[in-house]
């Protein structure tokens, strides 16, 4: 996997490789629904986790976020659309959704 840095000390530079050891971190897009999207104010983020994060870790993260605090500590997690638990592996670029529980009839 090569990924690219086009920028050197805010100067343009010719894309140069980067060492993919050396990105210590990944992105990953959070979806928030009904009522945790209420309580944090936001439907959506991205946060920056270590690779090799867990759900776990991604929660962790989440519980900073202001807002958080009437969330449960383990709500519902989808990964890619599929549910996981808390020691299931990110990965760049994964899209978790945290799910509030659901009532129906």
């Amino acid at each position: 996997m090569l990924l690219w840095n086009s920028t050197a000390h805010g100067k343009k530079n010719f894309p140069r490789p980067i060492d993919p050891q050396a990105v210590t971190h990944m992105l990953i897009t959070v979806r928030f629904f009904a009522s945790y999207a209420d309580s944090l104010g936001l439907a959506r983020t991205e946060l920056a986790l270590d690779h090799g994060s867990r759900v776990s870790d991604l929660l962790a993260s989440v519980a900073q976020l202001p807002g958080a605090q009437s969330l449960p500590r383990n709500p519902i997690v989808a990964v890619n659309q599929v549910f996981a638990g808390p020691e299931t592996r990110l990965g760049p670029g994964d899209e978790v959704a945290v799910i509030p529980p659901v009532a129906g009839g």
